[in-house]
């Protein structure tokens, strides 16, 4: 019988290397395939961060929008608002997920404001605001400015703090429906703003926007206090 002849040590050195190259592109492609498809999750997933992060923002313009004005033709635009709200809410509420736990509390609390100011619009329409008391309540708050026609970008500033200087004084004693004329008139004020608001200086700008949010931490207040006394009772 003939025997094997021993395999040239040549040849044997030769296929080792190729066997193990074969080996180390293999490992190789899994790895680069492994590391594309983390990449494109941790893209996706970033992406989608993105997306709710832009449309929390876009919500927070449009509560705020919609709560710092006076709309006189509110009656007629009421169902257009709500199905907006509806709208945009669906929308962040499918990424939910992907928000942080700061985002989350923020859009709670965008929601809570914007249903507080939905109950309040429903109550003027069922119970309109007297005029006179308007008038009376407006040339207390607003001074000499009462008459928003003569508030201009160079005294708007001022107006802004002769309102809350009153504020600051007399909101423990307001009732809810003081507080729906106190709000209705800073409404009108931040109407008469963004008419101006070209007009007015980075410094004032800065310093109506800290003072916005005071007059809504006062108001937010407010509405807890009022909620919670609705529960008691």
């Amino acid at each position: 019988m003939k025997l094997l002849s021993p395999l040239n040590p040549v040849l044997f050195s030769a296929m080792l290397v190729a066997a193990l190259c074969s080996c180390e592109r293999t490992k190789t492609t899994q790895t680069e395939r492994t590391t594309t498809d983390r990449d494109t999750t941790a893209v996706t997933h970033t992406e989608t961060r993105t997306k709710a992060k832009d449309e929390l923002h876009e919500f927070r313009d449009w509560v705020n929008a919609k709560t710092s004005g006076a709309d006189s033709n509110a009656r007629e635009r009421w169902p257009k608002v709500k199905e907006e709200f509806k709208t945009r809410t669906d929308k962040l509420e499918s990424r939910l997920d992907t928000m942080s736990a700061k985002s989350k509390q923020e859009y709670a609390e965008l929601k809570s404001r914007y249903k507080a100011w939905e109950q309040k619009q429903e109550k003027r329409e069922d119970r309109p605001l007297d005029p006179k008391k308007l008038t009376s309540i407006r040339q207390q708050l607003l001074g000499k400015q009462s008459d928003l026609k003569t508030v201009t970008s160079a005294n708007i500033r001022q107006t802004y703090e002769t309102l809350l200087q009153y504020v600051r004084g007399t909101h423990n004693s307001w009732t809810p429906d003081d507080w729906d004329y106190v709000d209705y008139i800073y409404s009108e004020l931040n109407n008469r703003k963004d008419e101006v608001e070209g007009d007015i200086s980075t410094k004032d700008g800065l310093k109506i926007k800290a003072l916005q949010g005071e007059y809504l931490g006062y108001e937010a207040a407010a509405d807890t206090k009022d909620a919670a006394h609705h529960l008691k009772k």
